[in-house]
């Protein structure tokens, strides 16, 4: 094996000290040996190694420059990627130098820079497009993704899978009907297995209100689903307030033997409480803390305190609220539920632990969520209760 080819070969596969002892004991250094070692070091983002090769080089080719500018902009640094561009003669700027210059940019979230380098370029590939598009997404410019991506159609370049998931991200925000297009080109490069790209069109289609259409691209993927899958799923039918689909996909991923997290727990217990489906919601939520150790956070407290007191359960609501050490502000839900109701009981409990949680601001809260509430003979009876919390 010939100098250059062991150089070569140590440096692509990340043995630098090796391969600079045999840069080192040859006789002859041409410039595809510095080369070699060149790229090495840049695919391993050693910017400082890259630098002072790229400067102890007796003379550089396109390749030299490449490597070095795409060595700091994997790095992120853009400004000294953009440096070396600047300085790069311009018979070498091939694709690739141009294309590192808007990926850094558009990764950096400077996208102002990314789009002067991506209208000047002569030439760009799918990359550029790809980091375009996935940098748009990223930086809250969903129309621009969008566009950008219907561009690149017309263009016949294919996207990749990591910015299809942006397109497709993007397109649950401005609900563009170029979903529809990148559904069809992930069907044709049979990406709709893929978890991220699958996982990505669950959401969409959940955020657009149409659960079914999630729920054909979750069964296509028995192979590939995961956790994030069925939130995703069950996030799809809440937002469309199915709470007895909820319910049932939230068995079905249970006997699936995946374990429920605070997320999809919170979807269910959503779903329940805009249905008035109080029973059912404190049911997932002992099954989730006791059987699966979710963390019970104070939201979802909150949500089975008003599916409760939607359905006249305040007495069980109050029960689950001291059972699971509740704040204040479900205790607060809880009392405004005894007022719609005038259960006076359990509101005085209620009211009770909102003072202990939170005195300075415990009266306008009791007032406003329970004493207010009945006729105007009742309203000065409370009133006059009203002072003994005060």
């Amino acid at each position: 094996m010939s100098g250059n080819s062991m150089v070569a070969a140590y440096a692509q596969n990340g043995h630098m000290e090796e391969a600079r002892r045999i840069l080192e004991r040859m006789p002859e250094h041409s410039v595809v040996t510095w080369t070699a070692l060149m790229v090495g070091l840049a695919k391993q983002s050693s910017v400082p190694g890259a630098r002072s090769l790229f400067l102890e080089m007796p003379e550089r080719n396109a390749a030299s420059w490449n490597a070095i500018i795409q060595a700091y902009a994997r790095g992120g640094y853009v400004e000294e990627a953009e440096r070396f561009f600047q300085r790069m003669p311009q018979h070498s700027r091939s694709v690739v130098p141009w294309t590192a210059m808007v990926v850094a940019a558009a990764r950096a979230g400077e996208m102002e820079d990314a789009d002067e380098v991506f209208a000047k370029s002569p030439q760009l590939d799918e990359i550029a497009w790809s980091a375009m598009i996935s940098g748009c997404s990223l930086n809250g410019q969903a129309v621009r993704a969008v566009e950008l991506f219907k561009a690149m159609d017309l263009e016949g370049l294919r996207i990749d899978a990591v910015a299809l998931v942006s397109v497709i991200d993007a397109c649950s925000i401005v609900a563009s009907v170029a979903a529809e297009s990148a559904h069809a080109i992930i069907r044709e490069l049979e990406l709709e297995k893929s978890v991220a790209v699958g996982n990505a069109l669950i959401n969409l289609y959940g955020k657009t209100g149409q659960p079914g259409r999630s729920k054909a691209v979750f069964d296509r993927m028995v192979a590939t689903r995961n956790r994030l899958s069925w939130t995703g799923l069950l996030s799809a039918h809440a937002h469309s307030g199915l709470a007895l689909e909820c319910l049932e996909l939230s068995r079905d991923m249970k006997l699936e033997g995946v374990a429920p997290d605070g997320v999809a727990l919170m979807s269910v217990l959503s779903a329940c409480s805009h249905a008035g489906m109080g029973g059912a919601a404190a049911e997932e939520l002992d099954v989730a803390a006791h059987e699966y150790g979710v963390a019970v956070a104070a939201e979802h407290l909150v949500c089975v305190a008003d599916a409760l007191g939607r359905a006249g359960e305040v007495a069980e609501a109050c029960a689950v609220l001291e059972r699971f050490g509740a704040g204040v502000v479900a205790w607060m839900s809880l009392l405004a539920a005894c007022g719609r109701v005038g259960e006076e009981a359990v509101g005085r409990r209620a009211a009770d632990r909102v003072v202990e949680m939170d005195p300075e601001n415990a009266a306008s809260a009791i007032a406003m969520c329970f004493w207010n509430e009945g006729s105007p003979r009742q309203r000065c009876k409370k009133d006059e209760e009203l002072q003994c919390w005060q």
